[in-house]
């Protein structure tokens, strides 16, 4: 799969950053929808937010063609996709209360289910979310690979909204700089949830993305919050089951080792995986051995 850059490549005007922000001015004419405008939508839909590349690996078989470009403009011009982008990123397209319409229309999505989740990304956070989108992306094509379902994914998203209506906090024992101990209670927001279903069994997963941006003791908080949101019962009293495991997509190898060392000083053990994002996003993350855990130094498969 085409990895997204994030590096400046041309130095552009402001002028074409609000082209191409610009809503359009009318309805393009002679749009007939077809299969594949459901898929799309239904698709950036289902992952928030997809970049121009995601979207022609999964709906059109990788090519970036006339015919390509033409059908996601005309999405846009119709008011079925807004998009934004700025030089230095890629161009990121999400649904529109208008594309939401249409598939509800089709029977694709509820009705009268709309959500103002297409909120403007920060450039802070987009990389982030373009990472989370391509991991995803890699564990549903391994998964199919070998007739594994994954029958529930809570994205980022949907993570922070629920922590806004019912906040979940963790008490953790955080030393201070005096050496002092005191117990703090910690946000408990996963980058997201998912479940897979190999046919023999079910395994509860959590997905954290570390593109190295996070200090190492809001790191080891975050660790504690996983171990302590288990010990204490939370986890299977609002997912009914008694383990889970927390897959982490590092920067680079570096990170891996950075991450390694820091979980395994505050107790985590094998319920912990480190991987970097190249190597999952290139490879059959389910399949090959690819994760290292606190403790080991071998590399080890999923499950």
């Amino acid at each position: 799969m085409a990895t997204v850059s994030m590096q400046t490549t041309v130095k552009l005007p402001p002028s074409y950053i609000a082209a191409i922000n610009r809503p359009p001015i009318r309805q393009a004419e002679g749009l007939q929808i077809q299969d594949r405008d459901l898929k799309v939508l239904l698709g950036v839909y289902t992952h928030d937010r997809l970049t121009k590349d995601q979207i022609v690996q999964l709906f059109f078989e990788g090519k970036y063609t006339t015919q390509t470009k033409r059908r996601l403009k005309k999405l846009f011009q119709n008011n079925y996709l807004q998009r934004a982008g700025k030089p230095w990123q890629p161009l990121v397209y999400s649904l529109t209360a208008e594309g939401y319409r249409l598939l509800s229309d089709h029977r694709l999505v509820p009705p009268d289910n709309w959500k103002k989740r297409h909120k403007p990304v920060s450039d802070f956070f987009l990389p982030h979310h373009i990472w989370m989108v391509e991991v995803r992306l890699a564990f549903e094509r391994s998964a199919q690979l070998r007739d594994w379902q994954i029958p529930v994914w809570i994205d980022d998203a949907t993570m922070r909204r629920r922590y806004r209506m019912t906040p979940e906090k963790v008490p953790v024992e955080i030393k201070g700089p005096t050496g002092k101990v005191r117990v703090e209670p910690v946000p408990f927001i996963p980058d997201s949830y998912f479940v897979v279903d190999t046919g023999e069994g079910q395994y509860h997963c959590f997905l954290e993305i570390d593109r190295g941006t996070t200090e190492a003791k809001r790191w080891e908080n975050k660790v504690k919050s996983y171990l302590g949101y288990r010990q204490l019962g939370l986890f299977q009293s609002k997912y009914g089951a008694d383990r889970f495991r927390v897959f982490t997509v590092t920067k680079d190898e570096t990170w891996v080792e950075h991450r390694l060392t820091t979980t395994e000083q505050v107790g985590g053990k094998a319920s912990f995986s480190f991987a970097p994002f190249e190597m999952v996003i290139q490879s059959d993350p389910f399949g090959e051995a690819i994760w290292r855990q606190p403790g080991r130094s071998d590399l080890r498969t999923a499950f």
